[in-house]
Order: C-alpha cells, then sequence, then structure tokens
C-alpha cells in the first residue's frame, strides 16, 4: 500500500463508493413487450379486429347470397 499516495487512495476509494451508489440507485424499468399481429395487416384496436372479422365474413359467398335473398 506504500506504493500509492496517500490522496490516490482517498480519491480511488471515494470515486468507487460515489460510482457503486449511483449504480443501485438507477431504478429497474420492465414490461412486457406488445406483440405483433402474424397476418399481414397490422390490426392496431379491436374495433379493427372486429371490423375486419365483419368484412371477411361479409366477403363469404354463402352470405352474400343469403343476404340478397333476405334484401339486404
Amino acid at each position: 500500500m506504500r506504493c500509492f499516495p496517500r490522496l490516490l487512495r482517498f480519491a480511488t476509494a471515494l470515486f468507487l463508493l460515489f460510482l457503486y451508489a449511483g449504480v443501485n440507485v438507477a431504478p429497474a424499468a420492465a414490461g412486457l413487450a406488445p406483440s405483433r399481429v402474424s397476418a399481414v395487416t397490422e390490426i392496431a384496436s379491436a374495433r379493427d379486429a372486429d371490423l375486419l372479422v365483419v368484412q371477411r365474413t361479409l366477403e363469404n359467398k354463402v352470405v352474400a347470397q343469403k343476404l340478397r335473398d333476405y334484401g339486404v
């Protein structure tokens, strides 16, 4: 210990103290990552998903024919 001056030892200890205190004070932030839609179209909300289901249903030929039969 005699090879390092007392001031250098004190400064190093002080630096390490502040370094460790600063690292431990930082809060941890965690959360769930949003899931991605696996289809080509991205659905932003539940309403968009419902509209997409209705649109695909109406595109079905059988349903379209039944609606024509009912006069819609």
